[in-house]
């Protein structure tokens, strides 16, 4: 026997408790799960990012005992660095499956902690109070035509991600290159080789950074070495949101990313620009050019291995 929808509201409103990282509200026919689950500031040596970002899951009840799902992210980004100050706000209202992890360096505004600090998220973690909730009182989900196209969608995206680990499983983690071998592959490919002293001396954490930089279209590709992966891991993170940021603001945009064992890696094709951020172990590699020198840059990302 199915609940009334009014005791349905009076159980998921139950479900909130002060050890609870969620809050339940019920707004006419709809509960809202709604969770911060990050706000916090990152420093790296580029920038310092301020960060925060809200989750909702939104259930709305409708006849015959159904119920429709919708979630919604708000991400809000701040980055101050050498190239200014950047604002950036994205919203998501759609469906999904989320998850995101993020170490780095910085203070956590929910705990009031500072140092190397981590924010996972998972957007079932969140839906699963709600869901368990329906299921138990006999509602079922009222799936529309395009949710059963996102969730074919959704069974190629996990086919997909099964067999990129599979390949990584296959062939090993990657190996980093090391600043002799970056400086020899850059001078083979025509690059001229700088140091950034003013880096290297500024923090503790850096290791090493080597710039390859081509002289007649005036871009570069930097190498940065850490002292340890949870700090290679944050340098990569603030990076990889400042290019998104970047293609994000364009009318056109190709990306992609991956995150599997040692490597991570972001790379975006937009009108005008091409953006690489990669991480391998301690290492990362950089690179932010016009579009006209994507091929090259690619070639010479590849020859280094990243």
């Amino acid at each position: 026997m199915k609940m009334t929808k009014e005791q349905l509201f009076e159980a998921a409103l139950a479900l909130n408790g002060d050890d609870k990282k969620y809050q339940i509200t019920v707004e006419g026919d709809t509960i809202v799960t709604r969770v911060k689950w990050m706000d916090a500031t990152f420093f790296s040596p580029d920038a310092i990012t301020t960060e925060m970002q809200e989750f909702e899951y939104r259930v709305r009840i409708v006849s015959n005992g159904k119920y429709t799902e919708l979630d919604k992210s708000v991400s809000k980004k701040k980055s101050a660095g050498r190239g200014g100050v950047d604002m950036n706000k994205s919203v998501f209202v759609g469906k999904q499956v989320s998850f995101s992890k993020t170490i780095g360096v910085g203070k956590d505004h929910q705990t009031g902690e500072t140092g190397i600090i981590s924010n996972t998220f998972y957007s079932e973690e969140y839906k699963a109070p709600v869901r368990n909730l329906l299921k138990e009182f006999g509602y079922k989900k009222k799936m529309s035509t395009m949710g059963k196209i996102l969730l074919i969608g959704g069974i190629v995206a996990a086919v997909i991600a099964a067999v990129v680990i599979v390949l990584f499983c296959l062939f090993g983690n990657k190996h980093p290159v090391s600043v002799e071998n970056f400086e020899s592959i850059a001078k083979d490919y025509g690059y001229q080789v700088a140091v950034d002293r003013n880096l290297e001396s500024r923090y503790d954490h850096v290791q090493s950074v080597r710039i390859a930089l081509d002289s007649p279209d005036d871009y570069q590709i930097d190498l940065y070495v850490l002292i340890n992966e949870d700090y290679a891991k944050q340098v990569f993170e603030t990076n990889k949101i400042q290019l998104q940021q970047l293609a994000d603001s364009s009318s056109s945009k190709v990306s992609s990313s991956v995150s599997v064992f040692n490597y991570d890696k972001y790379a975006a094709s937009t009108s005008d620009s091409y953006l690489y951020v990669a991480r391998i172990d301690n290492t990362v590699v950089f690179a932010k050019t016009g579009i006209e020198d994507q091929s090259e840059v690619e070639a010479f990302i590849n020859a280094i291995g990243y």
